[in-house]
């Protein structure tokens, strides 16, 4: 947890048929305090940071395969990654936003273009703690226009918000922080 976790924060979270967690992500309102503002400004390389009830931060994105198989050396590129990422944007969008912004290594690229999705990147990347990391913006009227078509059912799980069965079989569930 961090200073950025708070009422307003809403956390997705993949898990598999064994109900083990798989991914997570965190989306929160640029017009709260975030990540990209308060911790990364020098990625924007110069702009002012996004404070507007239309974008939002994703952070905290990452899955991963517990049964030991890796494919394509690692990279984040599977159908859990690309699954997770499709429902974050579309829980984003029911927020009411128009598109994200993250602190993404240079990795999120390819994911995005494997995706037929074009990141925006806000500045130069920079070398941060030995990590190469960048400012992403991602515009939702692109992408929805192009190949949105993930089929969701939703149901209730006890203590834990929405359940949302994908198409790929991996249940996510959307949490909103009550802290």
């Amino acid at each position: 947890m961090d200073e950025f976790d708070n009422e307003h924060t809403c956390y997705i979270i993949a898990k598999n048929n064994e109900g083990n967690i798989t991914g997570c992500s965190r989306l929160l309102p640029t017009t709260q305090p975030y990540l990209l503002e308060c911790i990364f400004p020098i990625l924007l390389d110069g702009i002012s940071p996004p404070k507007t009830e239309d974008i939002w931060e994703l952070s905290r994105f990452t899955s991963m395969n517990i049964n030991g198989v890796v494919a394509n050396n690692g990279q984040m590129t599977g159908k859990l990654t690309q699954t997770l990422l499709w429902q974050s944007f579309s829980i984003a969008k029911q927020h009411g936003a128009k598109g994200v912004v993250s602190v993404s290594p240079l990795g999120i690229e390819r994911l995005l273009r494997s995706m037929g999705i074009k990141g925006h990147r806000l500045g130069k990347p920079m070398n941060v703690n030995g990590y190469m990391l960048f400012a992403c913006y991602v515009d939702f009227n692109n992408i929805y226009q192009l190949s949105f078509k993930m089929q969701v059912s939703v149901g209730t799980k006890k203590n834990l918000g929405k359940a949302l069965r994908l198409r790929h079989g991996y249940p996510l569930t959307k949490v909103n922080n009550t802290a």
